[in-house]
């Protein structure tokens, strides 16, 4: 469980940085990291432009997954069991930095055979959401 760095007027300090910043004024807790980030490290985390796409997907905690015929995508498992999956435009490669068509695919479980929600949008931001998503039900488990 990951305890929070407080500060007497409400603040917590970034686990990657140090600064101090307002709990509901930008910082949100990274599982990756167990630990809050601030907006700035977030976005320097998920900055495919600058890190490439290989990079993000390693601090996010994905790995590459053959998904048949040759075809590849990036792959998270969540602790509730479900999957997280990342591909290009076309459905079948690993996206590139600075891709406006993308495909972030959330699944129930490992069959992949049924999905929560279906997402297309660039690359940064299937990241966001998929960082999101994980968040979300990270949260739950904290919580039960």
């Amino acid at each position: 469980m990951t305890t929070l760095e407080a500060h007497h007027d409400g603040k917590i300090s970034c686990g990657k940085c140090g600064l101090w910043v307002y709990e509901r004024g930008g910082i949100d807790y990274n599982p990756l990291h167990d630990a809050f980030l601030c907006v700035g490290c977030k976005s320097d985390e998920l900055a495919t432009e600058a890190l490439g796409v290989e990079e993000v997907a390693e601090n996010l905690g994905f790995s590459i997954l053959g998904t048949g015929g040759g075809c590849t995508a990036l792959s998270k498992t969540l602790s509730d069991g479900s999957v997280l999956l990342i591909t290009g435009g076309d459905g079948s490669t690993i996206p590139e930095a600075g891709e406006e068509d993308c495909i972030l695919g959330h699944y129930i479980d490992e069959s992949l055979e049924e999905f929560h929600m279906h997402y297309s949008s660039n690359v940064d931001e299937c990241f966001e959401i998929a960082y999101n998503l994980w968040d979300e039900v990270e949260s739950k488990a904290r919580e039960e």
